[in-house]
């Protein structure tokens, strides 16, 4: 069944480190109340279990579920005060699985600026304003893909997708990026490359 029912109970955000939950089954194994007064990002991140795959839902304060994920890692954000549930899922998962639910860190960039530290539990959303035309790009150890986008808006396309990202900012204005704990960084860098050298990316 995938219908909420009571296993372990905890209240959001207070897991901060890796909390062990037991799977005693196939179904709900645990509730999490997320209690907030505004606009709030939470970051949820998993370890893996023996077989199958931990699931997540969100429901809002009616009960309705509006958003479901399997990876390990995802950042959340509800914009209206009130109590959420999220309840996490064992699909075919035996054993027991490390869990963590935090704030989201932030990070403030500046191009070309020096380098800042990022989380070590959970991924880092990283901000930075950034001109109309730039190419840029992280300095990070390229581990995992990142996504940019402006705040509130839609993601941006890579000019260059691999060994890591590299974009060209559409419009002058504040841009994010999340970047999840697997990239294995301790810190990053936000960097304007020559478009003559774009292409490669050589750099950090």
């Amino acid at each position: 069944s995938m219908s909420p029912r009571a296993i372990t109970t905890r209240t959001l955000p207070q897991v901060p480190s890796p909390t062990l939950l037991p799977i005693p089954g196939p179904g709900p194994i645990a509730r999490l109340k997320w209690v907030t007064t505004g606009p709030q990002s939470l970051s949820f991140r998993h370890g893996a279990a023996a077989a199958g795959q931990i699931v997540m839902a969100l429901y809002d304060t009616s009960g309705t579920r509006i958003r479901t994920w399997g990876a390990k890692e995802e950042r959340i954000s509800v914009l209206a005060a009130g109590t959420y549930e999220v309840v996490v899922y064992a699909d075919g998962a035996t054993g027991s699985v490390n869990f963590v639910a935090t704030p989201t860190p932030t990070q403030r960039l500046t191009i070309n600026g020096p380098s800042v530290s990022v989380s070590a539990a959970v991924g880092t959303l990283l901000t930075f304003a950034a001109t109309e035309g730039m190419i840029v790009h992280l300095g990070h150890p390229a581990k995992c893909n990142t996504h940019l986008s402006p705040v509130g808006g839609i993601e941006v396309t890579p000019l260059v997708s691999e060994p890591r990202e590299i974009w060209q900012i559409p419009a002058t204005g504040e841009y994010e990026v999340f970047l999840p704990l697997d990239c294995e960084a301790t810190s990053v860098f936000a960097e304007a490359l020559d478009p003559i050298y774009a292409p490669i990316d050589g750099l950090g």
